[in-house]
């Protein structure tokens, strides 16, 4: 099936002073924290994140390690509300310098797509990133391969930690007002 938009779900970049967590757990390996992300093993303790930087809750927090990322309450409830698959959440133990902060979760990725397809890429030239840097090429235009979809609205690649959603997450996300969360066609994400 071929057709769906996707999005990709990343860190909102703005003026706004989010909260950005760091995780604690660096005695958790990359592959213990990979099988965490993909849904494959739930910890047997929660992961511990503490504010890091930026003092405005948001329902989305980032963290220091790349598969460790919290929702609120607010949004675990709007996904189940709504009956959004691909997802699951696991327990934190978040805080900051006054002590727990509650209503958050860990969220998992059940959901699989296929990879990108870079077929239809274009090649784009770019402006500098900085003053004083060359221009550089990029390419855009990737979709991902939904002949192997599991039909899920949350999904991940395999081999990755990207998160993707569908229209359907993104629209509610919109609806609702979701905050600290980018929300990037797939086809306009660029590739260095």
């Amino acid at each position: 099936m071929e057709g769906n938009q996707w999005y990709s779900v990343g860190l909102y970049c703005g003026r706004k002073r989010f909260i950005h967590g760091e995780c604690l757990e660096d005695d958790i390996s990359s592959e213990e924290l990979g099988d965490m992300f993909y849904g494959v093993q739930k910890l047997r303790t929660p992961i511990r994140v503490r504010i890091q930087s930026g003092s405005k809750p948001g329902d989305f927090v980032f963290t220091t390690r790349v598969a460790v990322v919290l929702i609120s309450e607010r949004v675990a409830n709007l996904l189940k509300e709504n009956n959004i698959t691909g997802w699951d959440t696991y327990d934190v133990a978040f805080f900051g310098k006054k002590g727990p902060i509650d209503g958050y979760f860990g969220l998992t990725v059940a959901g699989r797509i296929g990879p990108f397809k870079k077929d239809r890429v274009i090649v784009k030239k770019m402006p500098p990133r900085l003053p004083g840097a060359p221009e550089y090429y990029a390419r855009f235009g990737m979709y991902l391969d939904e002949s192997q979809w599991d039909g899920s609205d949350i999904c991940t690649t395999k081999g990755t930690l990207c998160r993707f959603c569908n229209e359907k997450v993104k629209s509610l996300f919109e609806e609702h007002d979701i905050t600290n969360i980018s929300l990037t066609r797939v086809e306009d994400l660029e590739d260095f």
